[in-house]
């Protein structure tokens, strides 16, 4: 069955040039008898759907419905298998507002992209209050301010110029500068190349000869 989806995504990809998919909801685009909360079927499902994304270049968009689980966890108000939410890229939110019907609150929780990787659209209000997309210009201040990966990158290399240094001092150093955790690792790895070193059975990064 997972084949031969994916070969029909494909072909329909490849028939309309298509850079968008939207499946909505997700629980229609599953095979018949499929579990939400089964692990390994919706690791299956989305290996492949990350595969197509992969070879085509095409954005994938899966909508669904909030549990009414409204005391835990925006990550985990999500439907199904909490690797769904482990999955994906990015997660938004969108909730009716409690006073006002008519309006609506689209929030990010969950985002696995540092600001550079961020486009100048922005989800707007039309005149008849209907939600849709709007490309903004990026004001001149915010767009000289410094990136977070930038600084990231500059803290580390700085950091490590004389040699070894336990990896939390560098996080926590990152961390005094509004920088995740997840961000300053990826920077270590993706832009400085830093070696990893155990030194007295504490973890070290060291900037490779």
């Amino acid at each position: 069955m997972r084949e031969l989806v994916e070969d029909e995504l494909l072909d329909a990809i490849e028939q309309t040039g298509c850079r968008l998919i939207i499946i909505d909801p997700f629980q229609a685009f599953l095979p018949d008898g499929t579990s939400l909360g089964s692990i390994t079927r919706m690791r299956t499902i989305f290996t492949m759907l990350a595969n197509v994304a992969k070879t085509t270049g095409v954005a994938i968009v899966l909508v669904g419905h909030l549990n009414k689980n409204e005391s835990s966890k925006d990550i985990h108000r999500g439907f199904g298998s909490a690797d769904i939410a482990a999955a994906v890229r990015s997660i938004i939110m969108v909730e009716m507002d409690k006073k006002d019907p008519e309006m609506r609150w689209v929030r990010a929780i969950k985002s696995n992209f540092d600001e550079s990787d961020y486009t100048s659209i922005r989800l707007v209000l039309d005149e008849e209050r209907r939600l849709g997309f709007a490309e903004f210009e990026v004001e001149e201040e915010a767009a000289a301010k410094p990136k977070k990966a930038d600084i990231a990158e500059e803290i580390i290399r700085a950091m490590l110029e004389n040699g070894p240094v336990p990896v939390e001092d560098v996080v926590e150093e990152c961390a005094a500068e509004g920088i995740s955790d997840r961000t300053a690792r990826r920077i270590a790895r993706e832009r400085v190349g830093v070696t990893l070193r155990s030194i007295g059975g504490v973890n070290h990064w060291e900037l490779e000869e």
